[in-house]
């Protein structure tokens, strides 16, 4: 005789509700660990015109590769039993994407550049120095006068 209970039910879906919790949140984490790294290093390599265009790249990237990882796992695990494939796949695919970044840029150089850049407008804008520690003075005043 089989005996049903609403309690062992409720206690199975619970269970299977935090394991996804759980589940999804270590995968989350993995993820943000492996993406913070590219958002740290763009402002570093990229001029400053420039940032905010990488910054949308970045972001485009990410939600192409989570389509992409979506659209793949829907037609390879039609029956849901195992998901090690996929994520070995996908594994493989960041480490491979991870050394191709690492042996095309050049981060010392690119950084560098942007240095010289920098130095560069930074005296070509002399003229308008005098002019910044007016607007400074001026900043300044309306501050302690709004005190």
């Amino acid at each position: 005789m089989i005996f049903y209970s609403p309690l062992l039910t409720l206690v199975s879906l619970i269970t299977l509700l935090l394991s996804l919790i759980v589940t999804m949140l270590i995968v989350l984490k993995i993820m943000n660990v492996y993406r913070s790294p590219a958002v740290a290093l763009m402002p570093d390599v990229t001029p400053k015109p420039l940032r905010s265009k990488g910054n949308a790249i970045i972001n485009l990237m990410g939600a192409a590769g989570g389509i992409i990882a979506l659209i793949y796992m829907t037609f390879t695990n039609s029956d849901y039993n195992s998901y090690t494939l996929t994520f070995i796949i996908l594994s493989v695919l960041m480490i491979v994407f991870l050394l191709i970044f690492l042996f095309n840029v050049k981060e010392n150089k690119l950084v560098e550049e942007r240095i010289e850049e920098e130095k560069k407008a930074k005296s070509s804008s002399k003229s308008s120095k005098s002019s910044n520690r007016i607007y400074n003075s001026i900043n300044k005043w309306n501050r302690i006068n709004i005190k």
